[in-house]
């Protein structure tokens, strides 16, 4: 499945066409998949015996080759829209994907899957900031998604309470 997705997005014409909702869905499929094969990689890599006795052994240059396949396929989806698309999908992806409540310990995979997004979106906005035109991204787009995302998850919900030993 992985290497038909990849044919079909080496394809310009493919990657032009898909809506703004299209390329958000793909891109969060994208790295739903990394965070699996890169759970897999962790667990294999710190030796877990379990992993290559059971039916879950994997190999470790496959996992890798689809990491890179995911990689590639997530370049290609962010450099075929303009900036200000890319930073309203990871935005959306980024509301879509933070926790209801951040007490709760997080998945080896939702922790994967969390962290990719974000280092993606930073990459994004580090790219805006070495950039030298001013009118590179519609920025009041942009602050409407953040809304959208601080409405959802509030500031007040984000802290954490620490408890004193």
């Amino acid at each position: 499945m992985l290497q038909s997705m990849t044919n079909a997005l080496a394809n310009e014409d493919i990657l032009q066409s898909l809506s703004e909702m299209h390329c958000g869905c793909l891109i969060d499929v994208f790295f739903k998949f990394f965070s699996l094969e890169k759970v897999c990689m962790i667990k294999y890599t710190q030796g877990e015996e379990s992993l290559e006795d059971s039916d879950d052994a994997i190999d470790v240059n496959i996992a890798r080759d689809n990491i890179s396949k995911i990689q590639k396929n997530i370049s290609n989806l962010l450099n075929s829209k303009d900036y200000t698309t890319i930073i309203k999908i990871l935005l959306k992806i980024l509301r879509n994907g933070l926790p209801a409540d951040f007490e709760k310990e997080l998945t080896e995979e939702r922790e994967q899957y969390l962290k990719a997004m974000m280092k993606c979106l930073m990459k994004v906005l580090k790219v805006l900031d070495e950039e030298e035109e001013d009118d590179i991204v519609r920025v009041f787009d942009v602050l409407i998604e953040m809304n959208r995302l601080f409405r959802s998850h509030p500031p007040d919900k984000l802290r954490v309470s620490f408890t004193t030993f």
